[in-house]
């Protein structure tokens, strides 16, 4: 994955701690029947961060690009009201029919997203319903 940020990342700094201090963990809720599990989607991971991002200045971004050789990427960036930002591109290939391209697409949202933000995946209810002190 390639990164890219502003020259200054000082004010989108801040703000990202002061919003992940109210952005913890999002519950694996959806059910891939293919391989029996669960995971966390789309939804409900920007439902966990969207509020606390925005009471920060800080909106998500999730164009996909091409670069001079015509080789696409998704990019997710995080844009700060002062301008700052942080980005990271994820190669994307966009070959196969358009329900394959958007189930890739969205599948990359997620990872890029949790990633960046660094949120944990939660197995499942009960350890919510825990309510453990998080460090």
């Amino acid at each position: 994955m390639l990164q890219a940020s502003s020259e200054s990342i000082k004010e989108i700094a801040a703000a990202l701690v002061e919003a992940s201090a109210e952005i913890g963990g999002v519950v694996k809720g959806a059910n891939n029947p293919f391989f029996k599990s669960k995971y966390a989607d789309l939804a409900s991971i920007i439902e966990l961060v969207k509020a606390p991002l925005e009471k920060q200045g800080i909106v998500i971004l999730q164009p996909i690009r091409t670069d001079e050789n015509g080789n696409a990427f998704l990019e997710t960036k995080l844009l700060h009201g002062s301008g700052e930002f942080i980005s990271s591109f994820m190669p994307l290939d966009v070959s196969g029919k358009e329900q394959t391209l958007g189930s890739r697409i969205t599948y990359f949202r997620r990872y890029q997203l949790q990633s960046m933000l660094s949120i944990p995946a939660i197995d499942d209810d009960g350890e919510m319903a825990m309510q453990r002190e998080r460090r």
